[in-house]
Parts: C-alpha cells; sequence; structure tokens
C-alpha cells in the first residue's frame, strides 16, 4: 500500500511540473535596400542603397514558479550580410556576420485584464559576434566582439489558449546595463599581439543590438505550456 501511494504521488508530482514547463521561442527576418535618383536639369544619377539581410531564431524553455513568476533562458543564433555597391552599380563590398546569445531570465506579472498581461522580465545578456568583409577577391576576418548586458523591460502578453500565449517585449521602454569587449589580433615579427576594448553603457532603453530574436526595439514571440 505504501508502495502504491508514492508511486502515485511521484505521478501526481510529475505531472504538477510537467504542466507548468512551457517551451517558447520568436524568429525574424528582414530584408532592406533601394535605390536613390539625384536629378538636376541636366543629368539624372541613381545609386544603389546598401542592401542588407538577417535572420534570427531564439528558441526559450522556462518554468512558472507560480502563476504571476516564472524563470527560464533561451539562446539565440542569427546571421547578417550587407552588401555595398559602387556607382555603376557592382559589389563594392560585402560584410557577414555570425552572432549568438545565452540569456537567463526571470519574469514577473504585475497586471492583468482577462487575456492580457503585463510582466517585468529582467535578464541577463552574454553573447559574441564574428564578421567577416570581402572586397573583390580579398577576404578579412573581422575581430571578435563579446556582449553582455543585464536588462529590464516590460513584455506584453495575450493568451490565445489555456496553453498558447503570444507575446511581445518592449525592449525599447527598459532599463540595462550593456557593454561590449572586441579582441584583435596582430602579427607583428612573428610575435602575435592581442588587444581588447571594452566599452560599457547604461540607458533608459535596453539596447537590441544584440538581442537575437528581436525585430527592431520589439521582440515577438510565442509560448506553449507543456
Amino acid at each position: 500500500m505504501k508502495k502504491l501511494f508514492f508511486t502515485f504521488a511521484l505521478a501526481v508530482a510529475a505531472t504538477a511540473m510537467h504542466a507548468q514547463m512551457y517551451v517558447a521561442g520568436s524568429i525574424g527576418f528582414d530584408v532592406s535596400g533601394g535605390k536613390t535618383t539625384t536629378k538636376d536639369q541636366n543629368t539624372s544619377i541613381e545609386s544603389k542603397s546598401p542592401r542588407t539581410t538577417s535572420f534570427q531564431i531564439a528558441p526559450s524553455l522556462g518554468y512558472y514558479i507560480t502563476d504571476k513568476f516564472l524563470i527560464g533562458g533561451r539562446v539565440g543564433i542569427g546571421t547578417k550580410s550587407e552588401t555595398t555597391f559602387n556607382n555603376d552599380g557592382g559589389t563594392a563590398a560585402k560584410t557577414s556576420s555570425f552572432d549568438w546569445t545565452i540569456v537567463p531570465y526571470a519574469r514577473y506579472k504585475c497586471a492583468g485584464l482577462q487575456k492580457f498581461g503585463v510582466w517585468i522580465e529582467g535578464a541577463i545578456n552574454i553573447g559574441g559576434s564574428t564578421s567577416k568583409e570581402t572586397t573583390g577577391n580579398t577576404t578579412a576576418k573581422q575581430p571578435y566582439t563579446t556582449y553582455y548586458g543585464i536588462n529590464f523591460y516590460p513584455v506584453l502578453t495575450y493568451d490565445l489558449t489555456d496553453r498558447l500565449t503570444l507575446e511581445t517585449g518592449l525592449n525599447i521602454l527598459g532599463l540595462g546595463f550593456n557593454g561590449n569587449a572586441t579582441t584583435n589580433k596582430t602579427t607583428v615579427n612573428e610575435q602575435t599581439i592581442t588587444t581588447t576594448t571594452a566599452q560599457n553603457s547604461f540607458s533608459f532603453a535596453a539596447t537590441t543590438e544584440n538581442a537575437i530574436g528581436t525585430l527592431g526595439g520589439i521582440s515577438i514571440g510565442i509560448s506553449f505550456k507543456l
């Protein structure tokens, strides 16, 4: 009888834990470009604007401690390429980059109305970026950059169903401390010299330049309770 009760208790605990876990994620894709035309009385000059293509994906896994408090973490990866053009329309240079980020976070629900919810999220951002630039037949690898920061910003949610929730992070309304460190290696007289340049900033608007999975200053995602 004790064994049966113990087995039943484990099953109930496992079911409860399973119901409080969730998976989420966001995805973003952006393409921009165009052309500029300058005209006067006798001439018309047309030039191509830089063409930029970017893609980001950020899956997330978390756990509801209570209905108003949750913890989680997300891993993001992203790619970006930018092509500039000569006056004759030919390719002048192309820069491509790969970014990654790891973000543990906690979220508290401070207000709600029916299916809508307003949360405050605190997140620690750790990531890096590597890039290369190609000009003609020459490709040069750019210095590696590491990113870090602590940010707080509001998140709006809407319950589509009991398990499916749409969420939007308003990074532009946040409070944060962010920084980056760029490592550059040069060879002088067969010796490798490593230099690191660091920059730190504090602002009332969380930076989104290195937050993988964001669309401008707003991140859009969806979560599903298991």
